[in-house]
């Protein structure tokens, strides 16, 4: 009887530590499903985390990039990492659009295209307000027609400035509130100025014509 108490007791305690070590490798591989890439941080509108790009090519790309925005209002970013780990990359777009807050909030016409080099994965995550122009349908006619082709042959830079080239003339195409127009001090300056002759030239020619009434009216 005490021999199988002792077994018992024995038995018990591996299953305990059997329940124990499950339950340290649960809590490991939740972790490990769970963990999600931090979000960088926007720096420019073309944030290349790879390096796949010259600076020279960055440079192309920020001025493509600005000119839609002067001319349209419309912002749209590039981001390039390595990988999203275990997220998939429409989770992964969608938490960078939130961080970020592209595009203009009364219009909500940001866009971002998202490339993660080693997963070899691409998005275009388009905003409210050019979902009726940039559907999903056209954003993955973009990216399989305009990127990857170039990107098989390691041609980043081409397929990503196809896709710029591409996103560009759509929203080019769009009725669109115009973008704000920022005054600067020196336009401040010369309202200033223009006023203040204008008020002086109406001073002088009024006080012209009330001299010649009153010496016709008075006499010398």
């Amino acid at each position: 009887l005490k021999g199988k108490i002792s077994m018992q007791k024995t038995l018990s305690s591996k299953s305990s530590r059997v329940r124990i070590l499950l339950f340290i490798v649960s809590l490991f591989i939740s972790h490990q499903v769970f963990a999600e890439v931090s979000i960088p941080e926007l720096n420019g509108r073309v944030n290349d985390l790879s390096g796949i790009l010259e600076s020279i090519q960055r440079e192309a790309l920020e001025d493509k990039l600005k000119t839609i925005e002067n001319n349209k209002g419309s912002q749209v970013a590039i981001l390039i990492i390595p990988t999203t780990e275990e997220e998939t990359i429409d989770q992964f777009s969608i938490r960078v659009v939130e961080k970020w807050k592209l595009g203009r909030k009364e219009v909500n016409d940001g866009v971002l295209i998202l490339i993660a080099t080693d997963d070899r994965k691409m998005r275009i995550e388009v905003g409210y307000g050019l979902e009726g122009i940039l559907p999903d349908a056209i954003c993955r006619r973009i990216i399989s027609e305009q990127m990857k082709p170039h990107f098989k042959e390691k041609n980043y830079y081409e397929g990503i400035d196809n896709a710029v080239e591409s996103i560009s003339k759509i929203i080019n195409g769009e009725t669109l509130p115009p973008p704000k127009k920022k005054e600067t001090a020196s336009s401040n300056n010369s309202n200033i100025m223009d006023t203040f002759f204008t008020c002086l030239f109406l001073v002088v020619f009024g006080s012209a014509i009330v001299s010649g009434f009153a010496s016709g009216f008075l006499g010398r």
